[in-house]
């Protein structure tokens, strides 16, 4: 594999990590948060396999792009977007919104789906 591509997705796994360790310590809106970017920089790696360049850095363009590309032309399930922007919704809860946690579970919803997540990036890089 491409050692760029390999490299963000161990940071990809890095950020799971930590966002299970977030997660045992009781650090929910960190969790999420973590969890979250792992999701981004699998997503990021994706990009990087198709020799997809975005047009753009920030979250929400990314996320449109993996949508256009890779949900829309079916390469993979709806599910993943639907995943991808609850956890961008979650990460901006965490992030940004000092009156509102991300409760246990869903820190604990949000690994999950995290690990789902790069899990299933992880086979679509593999057949490209």
């Amino acid at each position: 594999m491409n050692p760029q591509i390999q490299a963000i997705l161990d940071k990809a796994a890095q950020s799971l990590a930590a966002a299970k360790l977030l997660l045992d310590q009781n650090y929910m809106d960190f969790a999420a948060s973590r969890a979250y970017y792992s999701m981004f920089y699998a997503v990021l790696g994706l990009f990087l396999r198709t020799n997809i360049t975005p047009k753009t850095s920030k979250h929400s363009g990314i996320i449109s792009m993996f949508d256009q590309v890779f949900i829309l032309s079916g390469k993979m399930d709806k599910q993943f977007s639907k995943s991808l922007h609850k956890m961008f919704n979650a990460r901006q809860v965490a992030d940004y919104k000092e009156l509102v946690e991300v409760t246990p579970e869903e820190a604990d919803e949000s690994v999950e789906a995290a690990r789902k997540f790069i899990e299933e990036i992880k086979k679509v890089i593999s057949t490209r």
